[in-house]
């Protein structure tokens, strides 16, 4: 029999079985033990193999005892907006945010907020110290209200309130018939309005209301320039006018002083806009950024503002006792009085040159010191040119005026301020000091002068003791130099003044008040007196100015005299009999006799001769 493969034969299929088949084998599950927070670990690759363990590596174990970090960078958050949201964010130390931090409500900052690239606030405000109190009104300053930290307010501008006397607001391509300026100016304060460079006509052109300018035709992409003061006006600075006439080809104009600020600028008669680039300033100069063309009449005309400054606390950078001269203490400051004669004068102990500087030299150190108009300082016409080599005298050789309350000095208990100017080329050289007694009194110095060839200011203070008998400005040496010295100051207060020259009557009574010398030739005539025997004479000679001490008085020799009465005799003794603040009594005698009792009779410088009296009266 043979088999034949024809096919799949499969019959149909059997209905489900409604009888159970039996229990199959036991499965592996969970294990039994394991803590709170232990995971379910595999032990090897083997199928089942499990062992309860504690969280590491990926897994979150709370609370957390490492750093949370996301991979990749920048790429998850944590909650979601209005949906997932954690509620509140407690940081023990820093924030560090490279976007943006919204915040929706209150966040308080008990350490320091940097914000490198600005901190907006919207809808809400930043408060605590360092921020800005609420309230205040227009042109109100912040002001300290104590000298505690963050102690401010705001407070209405007293005294200098930091603004220049004429302020500039220029814009480009405005349309519209107003502009707002960013203050309000003061009554008539408006001094120009200008568009396109051309001036307008109040009233005519233009009204104003507060800070609002109203055009009477409307601007169209225009551009404006307004001249304005508003109140308060600041003194300390002042308006000045220049006008040249530059050639075709010139750029550049220099102002005869630095300005700062330039109100009004016109080229050919047109109004220059510095914010749109017609010109640049730096320092005096001003440079035109087109030059003049040849068709130009090249005439320019600058109106702008020196002086004063922006320091709120002062009127134009001045305090309010700067805003006026300063009296001199000193006499003489400035050292263009010299009685004496113009030297050279070589100082030995107490010796002067210009009125009431002495020289006071140390150990070997020598001086020659002499009245220099060559090396002045600015606006001086006479100075002290001091050549010094020093010797063994270790920098105490000095140049100096001293002010004793015996002739009645009133500076005890006051702060006082001394300034110098000074030039020479040797650095540490020449340095300022004061000098006082009294309880804590000591020497204070300033810092030297640096050497460079040109005049420096230096300044002390310092306060006086209240039991202080003089004070002492020294002006010491402590290397070889030659030194210029020149307008000298010292004022009660702690802030140095600019030299204030004194009309010259003024500085030589002060300076007569302590020396002041008499000199005839010739037969020239002092004073007539009378005759109290037939060869003696006497007669008053007063001062030109009532002396601070009894004086010392100094008389030619006997030959350079003579007396003139029924004849004119060589005297052969000439003294003194009183000597007083106010004057004194001179007596002369002659071996001939010259006259009768009771004649008058005068006192000469002899024939061929010069006669000197000087009166020296240094408290």
């Amino acid at each position: 029999m043979t088999w034949t493969k024809i096919g799949n034969i499969k019959g149909a299929t059997g209905a489900a079985s409604t009888v159970p088949g039996p229990p199959g084998t036991n499965g592996v599950g969970v294990p039994a033990g394991g803590t709170a927070n232990q995971v379910l670990a595999k032990l090897d690759a083997t199928d089942y193999n499990t062992l309860w363990v504690n969280q590491s590596g990926g897994g979150l174990s709370l609370p957390l005892t490492q750093t949370l970090t996301f991979n990749p960078d920048s790429t998850y958050d944590i909650g979601l907006a209005a949906a997932n949201r954690p509620r509140d964010l407690f940081l023990g130390r820093n924030e560090v945010v490279a976007g943006t931090l919204n915040v929706g409500g209150t966040s308080l900052l008990t350490g320091a907020v940097t914000a490198q690239n600005g901190l907006a606030v919207t809808g809400g405000a930043i408060t605590g110290n360092g921020s800005l109190p609420t309230g205040g009104s227009t042109n109100q300053v912040l002001a300290k209200s104590s000298t505690s930290d963050y102690a401010v307010a705001w407070v209405n501008q007293t005294g200098g309130s930091g603004t220049t006397a004429v302020t500039v607001f220029e814009q480009q391509a405005v349309s519209g018939t107003t502009v707002t300026l960013p203050q309000a100016p003061m009554t008539n304060g408006v001094i120009e309005v200008a568009v396109n460079g051309q001036a307008l006509i109040q009233t005519r052109d233009w009204t104003i209301s507060g800070a609002v300018i109203t055009f009477t035709t409307a601007l169209a992409s225009d551009d404006i320039h307004v001249e304005y003061q508003f109140a308060p006006f600041n003194p300390g600075q002042y308006a000045s006018h220049y006008e040249t006439t530059l050639t075709t080809g010139q750029s550049s104009i220099t102002l005869p002083q630095t300005p700062s600020g330039i109100p009004l600028l016109s080229r050919s008669g047109v109004v220059q806009y510095q914010s749109a680039g017609h010109y640049s300033l730096s320092g005096a100069v001003i440079t035109l950024a087109v030059p003049i063309g040849a068709s130009e009449d090249g005439r320019i005309s600058i109106d702008y503002m020196a002086g004063g400054g922006t320091d709120a606390a002062t009127v134009g950078g001045l305090t309010p006792s700067q805003l006026m001269g300063k009296a001199n203490l000193l006499t003489n400051g400035g050292m263009e009085v010299w009685q004496r004669g113009n030297g050279p004068f070589t100082a030995g102990a107490g010796t002067y040159g210009a009125d009431r500087w002495a020289m006071n030299l140390n150990g070997t150190d020598a001086v020659s010191i002499s009245k220099n108009t060559a090396n002045v300082d600015v606006g001086s016409q006479a100075c002290a040119a001091v050549t010094f080599t020093l010797g063994s005298g270790g920098g105490f050789s000095k140049l100096g005026q001293i002010l004793r309350t015996s002739d009645n000095c009133q500076l005890n208990g006051r702060p006082i301020t001394a300034s110098v100017r000074v030039n020479t080329s040797t650095a540490n050289a020449v340095r300022l000091g004061i000098d006082t007694d009294g309880t804590g009194g000591t020497r204070t110095y300033s810092s030297y002068h640096p050497g460079s060839g040109g005049y420096q200011t230096l300044t002390v203070t310092i306060t006086v003791p209240t039991d202080a008998t003089y004070v002492w400005l020294q002006i010491f040496f402590t290397a070889s130099c030659t030194a210029y010295l020149d307008n000298a100051m010292l004022v009660v207060g702690s802030t140095p003044a600019d030299y204030v020259p004194m009309h010259p009557a003024d500085e030589l009574a002060r300076c007569l008040r302590y020396y002041e010398g008499y000199s005839r030739t010739n037969g020239g005539n002092f004073f007539v007196g009378y005759a109290f025997n037939s060869t003696s004479m006497v007669g008053s000679y007063f001062w030109k100015a009532v002396k601070a001490v009894t004086p010392t008085l100094t008389l030619s020799p006997a030959a350079n005299w003579r007396v003139e009465g029924s004849s004119v005799q060589t005297c052969s003794t000439v003294g003194l009999s009183v000597v007083a603040t106010d004057g004194a009594s001179i007596t002369a005698q002659s071996g001939t006799a010259f006259g009768a009792i009771g004649q008058a009779t005068m006192l000469d410088a002899n024939t061929g001769q010069t006669a000197v009296i000087t009166v020296e009266a240094n408290p």
